[in-house]
């Protein structure tokens, strides 16, 4: 299985890195795909889709 599920790493209430779970054999991994950036989630949230 190849399958990935996007989270976020926060701390404090404060959201740090966009993450990405995944498989690799019989290990789960998680990949940190980039910083968190406020601004962009906010216009993300505007936008629908």
């Amino acid at each position: 299985e190849n399958a990935q599920l996007n989270a976020r790493l926060s701390a404090r209430d404060k959201t740090l890195f966009v993450c990405e779970f995944g498989k690799l054999g019989q290990n789960y991994t998680v990949r940190i795909s980039h910083p968190h950036d406020a601004g962009q989630d906010f216009i993300d949230g505007l936008m629908p889709g």
